[in-house]
């Protein structure tokens, strides 16, 4: 019986509490209220009731820094990838989520050698995850159609719902060849130099026994 009548006080007492700790109007009041009309809430209760307000308070702030954070996390990276989203225009979507991946090997201008599937190879997101980015390319030379002489030395090819992006890459000079627009851009050497790298890493390591 005793337990019986203890209850209603707690929930008085949780309720009241609940505004002192969230900071609501009449905290002292609250407080004063839920003492005095709780007189049988034993000192156990207060802080459980203490612990569990806090508690709850802490997993809501932490909920609303991390939707927070992810909101300015991607608008960093969309305001980082304003000038790579126009020069790529429908061809990203193929980029980014095509499941059939070739690289290559390019003797002179068209034919194609040791064509090998990269479509599970390691560091293939973070590869072509890079070209979506602003910084991957150099902007101060605008995109053009490359002389008939132009070397090239590795490709890879990306294959999505019927659509084709081919890509060659120059063993000098920092150029990509856009394969089906027949344009040739600048990129961040860094850029550059890791694409040369993967293809060449991973073209050796699939040709391997």
């Amino acid at each position: 019986m005793a337990s019986r009548r203890r209850r209603p006080c707690t929930i008085d007492l949780a309720r009241r509490l609940f505004w002192a700790v969230s900071g609501g109007f009449g905290q002292r009041s609250s407080l004063a209220g839920a003492s005095g009309y709780c007189r049988t809430a034993t000192g156990n209760e207060f802080y459980l009731i203490i612990t569990t307000m806090r508690g709850k308070i802490a997993i809501v702030v932490m909920l609303a820094l991390a939707a927070a954070a992810a909101g300015y996390a991607w608008r960093q990276n969309y305001q980082r990838s304003v000038q790579a989203r126009a020069f790529w225009g429908d061809q990203a979507a193929t980029i980014r989520f095509a499941k059939t991946i070739e690289a290559f090997r390019v003797e002179g201008r068209e034919e194609h050698t040791d064509v090998t599937d990269i479509s599970h190879a390691p560091g293939l997101l973070n590869a072509r995850t890079a070209l979506m980015s602003d910084d991957a390319f150099d902007w101060s030379v605008e995109p053009f159609t490359p002389k008939p002489s132009a070397k090239w030395r590795f490709g890879v090819r990306f294959v999505h719902d019927g659509d084709t992006v081919t890509l060659l890459f120059s063993e000098q000079g920092d150029l990509m060849l856009v394969g089906e627009r027949g344009q040739a851009v600048k990129l961040d050497p860094k850029t550059a130099a890791g694409w040369r790298s993967y293809l060449k890493k991973t073209l050796s390591t699939e040709a391997s026994p």
